[in-house]
Protein backbone atom coordinates (compact mmCIF):
# COMPACT_ATOMS: atom_id res chain seq x y z
CA UNK A 1 0.00 0.00 0.00
CA UNK A 2 1.28 3.57 -1.05
CA UNK A 3 0.62 6.68 1.06
CA UNK A 4 1.74 9.74 1.52
CA UNK A 5 2.71 11.71 4.87
CA UNK A 6 3.08 15.64 4.98
CA UNK A 7 2.84 18.08 7.89
CA UNK A 8 3.55 21.56 8.93
CA UNK A 9 1.49 23.11 5.88
CA UNK A 10 0.99 26.24 8.25
CA UNK A 11 -1.36 27.86 6.28
CA UNK A 12 -1.59 31.46 6.77
CA UNK A 13 1.72 31.95 8.06
CA UNK A 14 3.39 35.51 7.67
CA UNK A 15 6.81 35.87 6.97
CA UNK A 16 7.42 39.72 8.25
CA UNK A 17 10.44 40.13 6.60
CA UNK A 18 8.63 39.61 3.21
CA UNK A 19 7.53 43.22 1.81
CA UNK A 20 4.86 44.20 -0.46
CA UNK A 21 3.60 41.33 -3.13
CA UNK A 22 6.48 38.69 -1.79
CA UNK A 23 4.14 37.83 1.05
CA UNK A 24 1.39 36.89 -1.17
CA UNK A 25 3.50 34.86 -3.52
CA UNK A 26 4.61 33.24 -0.33
CA UNK A 27 0.99 32.34 0.59
CA UNK A 28 0.01 31.36 -2.86
CA UNK A 29 3.48 28.89 -3.08
CA UNK A 30 1.93 26.97 -0.34
CA UNK A 31 -1.48 26.13 -1.95
CA UNK A 32 0.11 25.68 -5.09
CA UNK A 33 2.18 22.77 -3.45
CA UNK A 34 -1.02 21.86 -1.97
CA UNK A 35 -2.38 21.41 -5.44
CA UNK A 36 0.37 19.54 -6.56
CA UNK A 37 0.23 16.78 -3.87
CA UNK A 38 -3.30 16.12 -5.11
CA UNK A 39 -1.71 15.88 -8.27
CA UNK A 40 0.84 13.34 -6.63
CA UNK A 41 -1.34 11.28 -4.92
CA UNK A 42 -3.68 10.51 -7.57
CA UNK A 43 -0.94 10.06 -9.73
CA UNK A 44 0.96 7.52 -7.22
CA UNK A 45 -2.21 6.23 -6.84
CA UNK A 46 -1.63 6.52 -3.11
CA UNK A 47 -4.38 4.96 -0.99
CA UNK A 48 -4.28 8.37 1.02
CA UNK A 49 -2.58 11.43 2.33
CA UNK A 50 -1.85 12.30 6.02
CA UNK A 51 -1.08 15.92 7.28
CA UNK A 52 0.54 15.26 10.72
CA UNK A 53 0.42 18.47 12.48
CA UNK A 54 0.18 22.31 11.90
CA UNK A 55 -1.69 22.30 9.11
CA UNK A 56 -2.98 25.93 9.43
CA UNK A 57 -0.49 28.31 11.36
CA UNK A 58 -3.49 29.65 13.36
CA UNK A 59 -7.47 29.61 13.29
CA UNK A 60 -7.02 33.14 13.02
CA UNK A 61 -5.95 33.44 9.13
CA UNK A 62 -6.92 35.79 6.21
CA UNK A 63 -10.35 34.65 5.03
CA UNK A 64 -8.92 34.56 1.11
CA UNK A 65 -6.32 32.32 1.85
CA UNK A 66 -8.29 30.00 4.37
CA UNK A 67 -11.37 29.71 0.86
CA UNK A 68 -8.39 29.15 -1.42
CA UNK A 69 -7.19 26.82 1.24
CA UNK A 70 -10.32 24.68 1.04
CA UNK A 71 -10.54 25.19 -2.40
CA UNK A 72 -7.24 23.09 -2.63
CA UNK A 73 -7.94 20.38 -0.10
CA UNK A 74 -11.32 19.64 -1.87
CA UNK A 75 -9.14 18.41 -4.97
CA UNK A 76 -7.42 15.48 -3.34
CA UNK A 77 -8.71 12.63 -5.17
CA UNK A 78 -7.95 10.39 -2.45
CA UNK A 79 -8.87 10.53 1.17
CA UNK A 80 -6.90 12.93 3.20
CA UNK A 81 -6.61 12.97 6.96
CA UNK A 82 -5.53 16.13 8.79
CA UNK A 83 -4.18 15.83 12.16
CA UNK A 84 -4.61 19.26 14.66
CA UNK A 85 -1.37 20.08 15.74
CA UNK A 86 -0.21 22.84 18.75
CA UNK A 87 -0.64 25.74 16.00
CA UNK A 88 -4.76 24.42 14.84
CA UNK A 89 -5.60 22.33 17.86
CA UNK A 90 -8.75 20.83 17.83
CA UNK A 91 -11.30 22.71 20.35
CA UNK A 92 -14.88 23.91 20.06
CA UNK A 93 -14.83 26.85 17.80
CA UNK A 94 -11.78 26.52 16.01
CA UNK A 95 -11.81 26.58 12.16
CA UNK A 96 -12.02 22.54 11.52
CA UNK A 97 -15.81 22.93 13.56
CA UNK A 98 -17.35 25.71 11.50
CA UNK A 99 -20.04 25.49 9.07
CA UNK A 100 -17.56 27.20 5.80
CA UNK A 101 -15.32 24.43 6.44
CA UNK A 102 -18.00 21.67 6.88
CA UNK A 103 -19.61 22.85 3.87
CA UNK A 104 -17.33 23.84 1.64
CA UNK A 105 -15.55 20.15 2.32
CA UNK A 106 -18.88 17.85 2.16
CA UNK A 107 -18.38 15.21 0.24
CA UNK A 108 -14.82 15.89 -0.96
CA UNK A 109 -12.40 13.27 0.42
CA UNK A 110 -11.39 15.20 3.52
CA UNK A 111 -11.65 14.37 6.97
CA UNK A 112 -10.17 16.08 10.60
CA UNK A 113 -8.61 13.73 13.21
CA UNK A 114 -10.66 15.66 15.67
CA UNK A 115 -9.98 12.04 18.22
CA UNK A 116 -8.28 8.77 18.53
CA UNK A 117 -11.17 6.51 17.00
CA UNK A 118 -9.46 4.60 14.18
CA UNK A 119 -10.39 5.06 10.86
CA UNK A 120 -10.30 2.56 8.70
CA UNK A 121 -8.83 3.56 5.34
CA UNK A 122 -10.95 2.46 2.37
CA UNK A 123 -8.75 0.33 0.05
CA UNK A 124 -6.51 -1.66 2.59
CA UNK A 125 -6.41 -3.13 6.06
CA UNK A 126 -4.87 -0.32 7.37
CA UNK A 127 -6.39 2.21 10.01
CA UNK A 128 -5.46 5.46 10.84
CA UNK A 129 -5.27 7.04 14.27
CA UNK A 130 -5.48 10.19 15.20
CA UNK A 131 -3.46 12.05 18.72
CA UNK A 132 -4.88 15.60 17.69
CA UNK A 133 -3.94 18.34 19.71
CA UNK A 134 -6.87 19.75 22.06
CA UNK A 135 -5.55 23.58 22.98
Amino acid sequence: MRFIHSADWQIGMTRWFLEGEAQARYSQARLDAIEALAKLAGEAKAAFVIVAGDVLESHQIDRLIYRRFLDALASFPVPIYLLPGNHDPYYPGCLYTQAEFIDRLRGTAVEVLSDSTPRQVPTGDVEVVGAPWPT
